[in-house]
């Protein structure tokens, strides 16, 4: 028995959220399970656990691994399709670079020029 109406429904939301959520937990999985433990020497005798030069690592490499799985859950439940998520970057207008007396505002010549004449 075959389905008359197609499915229209996405199971990935946001793709980007989703794939920079991989990316990171590769990353931490690679942190946690190669390197700290190859790469990242421990003394015979500790007098705490917390001295151990593998214990901030290893505490970073576990929050990469959380932040990371709520990145790729974020990524599947919320659809980042409205105009005001506050999300997206958008570029500004270009000024061209011209600032007047130094006072950090980026405006263009003829900007700079008529500040000038009315700060006179």
């Amino acid at each position: 028995m075959t389905k008359s109406h197609p499915s229209h429904r996405m199971l990935v939301k946001d793709p980007l959220d989703v794939v920079a959520g991989v990316l990171l937990l590769c990353f931490s999985l690679l942190l946690l399970l190669y390197l700290i433990p190859n790469h990242i020497g421990e003394p015979p005798i500790l007098q705490n656990p917390m001295m151990s030069p593998r214990w901030l690592p290893t505490i970073v490499g576990w929050l990469l691994v959380v932040f990371s799985a709520l990145m790729i859950i974020q990524g599947v439940l919320v659809a980042d399709d409205g105009e005001e998520s506050g999300r997206r970057f958008e570029r500004g207008p270009w000024y061209g670079g011209a600032t007047c007396d130094g006072d950090q505002r980026s405006w263009t010549r003829q900007a700079c020029r008529s500040w000038r004449q009315d700060r006179t």
